[in-house]
């Protein structure tokens, strides 16, 4: 599901688990749909009643209906009945109210009491929300090298799964527990705290995205000049963005103006109207056609990581269908191999294996229709067996040294040898961050 779809989903999760109707008006409103009616947007519905029937749960959009109608219309009922075949609506509708909606992280609520209000997280954010605020803690700005202190070593999440329940480790080397925004000391990370999760940009530090998120501290336990946050309720932004986005305007804040001027990691302790200021900067760049956040993208990001920002859902699915081997070979794929083999002089860019009928043009972005990941700098030449490894996430390239590293399973097989060879390749920094992301997270 894209996004629009996704918020869909809940919305209509969040009116079962009132056990309520839900009507075209109101959904409308809800993800903004262009059409106050809803007229249009029975393809989105289809999508959602087909992801959640293969996921074998209540057909959800049965309780959507026409304002003062108690049950969804006849034309909603065919679509409804060409996914689940005869059903009794009545009975349906009871599941879908009676089912724990909240089980499922993609399904869960936002509610009217979240930091910066409904509108931010509708908006902003991507994957769960907060499902018990009452007596929430602290707020904190937390800024880290994502690749040594991320949870799983990720700087870049692509699914709330890569951080979410995992742990931060987060440096703690000064005698104080945090920092406000004077640089005086400030107070002790507590379970229950938000947490605002910055990741450094600089390749040095962590080749992170600025800001990528906010959860929760789900469990906090210290170590040797460190401090283990495991977070919870993790929200992804829609669209991370950091300094290099960021307009001297925004920097009013006193907090973001010290995050720029000082590397180093750190805890920060925001008021609230520090916390007031900086869900209204997250409002402002990561809203649906955000006009600060495209024209920075446009003088900063490459195409590539316009695209992969852009279009990031359907790079996920497209992930998904690489790993189960249901991709399927197109016609223009000759037109890719063309340039990936001239780019790699006609070599396995791991082996240097030269014989044509054994070599593959690999996506390391995988395709998904987009042209923009069609470009020679998002190929690589492998051998057959190599391009399998590289789809499986057995193998990758170190972003930082053009190493290739392996995953632990084969480390008493043949391909052992191949274990810190330097690859030069001729990627692009966006799908080398790509795959090495995915190789920590399917090995972590």
């Amino acid at each position: 599901m894209n996004e629009l779809q996704l918020e869909i989903s809940r919305f209509l999760a969040a009116r079962a688990r009132e056990g309520r109707l839900a009507t075209y008006q109101e959904l409308a409103a809800a993800v903004r749909w262009p059409h106050p009616t809803g007229r249009g947007i029975g393809n989105n519905l289809y999508v959602v009643l087909t992801y959640v029937h293969e996921l074998q749960l209540p057909p959800l959009t049965t309780i959507l209906v026409k304002k003062g109608e108690r049950y969804p219309s006849r034309d909603a009922l065919t679509y409804i009945r060409e996914v689940t075949g005869e059903i009794d609506i009545p009975e349906a509708q009871g599941r879908v109210f009676a089912y724990d909606w909240g089980s499922h992280p993609e399904f869960r609520l936002i509610t009217d009491e979240l930091p910066g209000g409904p509108e931010l997280w509708q908006q902003s954010l991507k994957g769960p929300s907060f499902t018990d605020i009452a007596g929430r803690g602290k707020t904190f700005l937390l800024k880290f090298n994502g690749e040594l202190n991320g949870p799983q070593g990720i700087a870049r999440p692509q699914e709330v799964g890569d951080w979410d329940d995992q742990v931060l480790r987060m440096p703690w080397r000064v005698p104080r527990a945090s920092s406000l925004s004077d640089k005086s000391p400030g107070p002790h990370l507590a379970v229950g705290d938000i947490l605002y999760l910055w990741v450094h940009e600089d390749e040095e530090f962590g080749f992170g995205q600025g800001l990528t998120g906010i959860a929760k501290a789900k469990r906090i336990t210290s170590a040797v000049d460190e401090l283990h946050i495991q977070l919870g309720d993790l929200a992804l932004l829609k669209r991370p963005f950091g300094f290099r986005h960021l307009s001297e305007g925004f920097l009013e804040s006193g907090v973001l103006k010290k995050l720029k001027d000082d590397p180093r990691p750190r805890a920060w302790n925001l008021s609230n109207e520090e916390r007031i200021k900086l869900d209204q900067i997250i409002t402002e760049m990561c809203s649906r056609g955000s006009a600060s956040l495209e024209a920075a993208e446009l003088a900063h990001l490459s195409v590539l990581e316009r695209a992969l920002n852009e279009h990031h859902d359907e790079v996920i699915d497209a992930e998904r269908k690489r790993k189960t081997a249901i991709a399927k070979a197109r016609p223009e794929q000759w037109k890719f191999r063309e340039q990936a083999m001239e780019r790699h002089g006609g070599r396995c860019v791991v082996t240097g294996a030269s014989i044509a009928a054994v070599l593959d043009a690999a996506h390391v972005i995988p395709h998904t229709g987009n042209d923009e990941f069609e470009v020679p700098e998002n190929s690589l030449v492998l051998r057959r067996d190599i391009h399998a490894l590289f789809d499986a996430c057995l193998i990758a390239i170190n972003p930082k040294s053009a190493r290739l590293v392996l995953a632990p399973e084969l480390a008493s097989s043949p391909y052992r040898e191949l274990a810190g060879r330097t690859i030069h390749h001729k990627l692009a920094s966006a799908p080398l961050v790509f795959q090495y992301t995915r190789f920590k997270r399917a090995n972590s």
